[in-house]
């Protein structure tokens, strides 16, 4: 699998890391696969809300993930709380309901149209 991955990443293929924080995800594993996109699982926001420990434990991988060149997208952001919880970890991009559900392509267009002004 590793070698795999290495050939993907090699040829210019991104590699993420989905579900971060459930499963198999732990250091170890982490440190023997070329990934640039790490996934952190709705769980982990979920565990933020409920204990300041927690917040301060993933705020701390967060950070560990910045340093090492990673980029952090979040799951299941959903709420104004949420978005905020997020950011003040310093993840910047979100996967979840926050702006919408999920669109076909023609209603994904529209939706960015009727940003766009």
């Amino acid at each position: 699998m590793r070698a795999n991955m290495e050939s993907l990443a090699n040829a210019g293929f991104p590699v993420a890391i989905d579900d971060f924080g459930t499963g198999y995800s732990n250091i170890v594993a982490l440190t023997e696969i070329p990934f640039q996109i790490v996934k952190f699982d709705r769980s982990l926001l979920q565990a933020m809300q409920k204990d300041s420990r927690r917040r301060l434990g993933i705020g701390s991988m967060a950070t560990m993930f910045r340093r090492l060149g990673v980029g952090l997208v979040a799951e299941g952001v959903e709420t104004e709380e949420d978005l905020a919880l997020i950011r003040g970890i310093g993840i910047d991009l979100i996967q979840g309901y926050y702006f919408s559900k999920p669109l076909p392509s023609q209603g994904f267009i529209d939706f960015l149209r009727a940003r766009e002004g």
